[in-house]
């Protein structure tokens, strides 16, 4: 094998398969995608980049929450602080034309690479998670929005109880928000269904009830938005906008102020607690998290 060869093929020698090497190579997003379009369909670079802020929005508050130590749950800001810096700069690169370029920054000629590094952080977030909680499930399943396999824990209900009912309510936030977004710039069948769903519950106060195969109101919507996103009106696409983005980081900043205030709790108490949400009446810069008011800055 040639050096050229050897470089392709070192970074794919832990893939499971030939499909999955052709979709590191050649998909958006590389491997995860087809888990990543199972859920939520994205095709410009801002729609991906909204895709992770769901994805991350829903996973960073379950790990966060599941932790009842000082020390893991700083591990945890810590790590809440990098993905929010890795998808500043996507969001960044997906907004920058590479034409008026005068010195290296962003741009959509780097927003593969920098999509690699969201991945990366919200992988560790999820494996933070999968310790947490014991599970068997997989960060891969936990970051491709697969709602199911965190919330298969109902042998140990008791305990999880809470954790479990925040997660699938932050789900639900989650596909309210895609769902809106979607509805402002599709068109035919597929998205009257949709603004008629998103219409009966939060405009009319009509009651909706289970559709001919027996699924609730929030599966009937991400369905609906998912069929709808491939028809829009004239020239737009779907976009969260800075509205639905500032909205989703709600649900990060509330669970990392509460994570906080409790650094200093069970049998390993952090010595040097962190940050993730709004800034703290401190001095100290550890506890001003200047990579969240970068991502903000950046979804504006």
């Amino acid at each position: 094998m040639n050096l050229r060869k050897a470089s392709l093929a070192a970074p794919l020698v832990f893939l499971a398969s030939c499909s999955s090497v052709k979709d590191e190579l050649y998909e958006p997003d590389g491997f995860v995608a087809p888990h990543f379009n199972k859920r939520l369909t994205a095709v410009t670079q801002e729609q991906r980049a909204d895709r992770y802020l769901i994805a991350f929005a829903i996973v960073a508050p379950l790990a966060l929450e599941t932790s009842d130590d000082g020390q893991d749950k700083t591990n945890i800001i810590s790590r809440i602080n990098f993905t929010q810096k890795a998808l500043a700069e996507l969001y960044i690169a997906a907004g920058k034309n590479p034409t008026a370029l005068t010195e290296p920054e962003p741009t959509q000629y780097a927003f593969e690479s920098l999509g690699y590094d969201v991945q990366k952080q919200m992988y560790r977030l999820s494996k933070e998670l999968i310790i947490q909680l014991n599970l068997d499930e997989t960060a891969e399943d936990i970051v491709d929005l697969d709602i199911p396999a965190m919330t298969r824990l109902y042998d140990r209900m008791k305990e999880l109880f809470p954790v479990v009912r925040r997660g699938a309510a932050t789900y639900r936030d989650a596909i309210y928000a895609y769902g809106s977004a979607v509805s402002e710039s599709c068109e035919g069948p597929d998205c009257e269904k949709l603004v008629q769903l998103l219409n009966a519950q939060y405009a009319y106060g009509e009651p909706t009830s289970r559709d001919a195969t027996d699924r609730r109101y929030f599966e009937q919507v991400l369905d609906a938005a998912k069929k709808a996103s491939a028809t829009r009106k004239d020239t737009a696409s779907w976009s969260l906008g800075q509205q639905r983005r500032l909205a989703l980081l709600f649900h990060i900043q509330k669970a990392c102020d509460a994570a906080f205030k409790t650094q200093d709790g069970g049998e390993n108490p952090s010595a040097a607690p962190l940050n993730c949400g709004s800034p703290q009446k401190h001095n100290d810069k550890n506890h001003i998290s200047q990579q969240r008011q970068k991502l903000i800055e950046a979804i504006k």
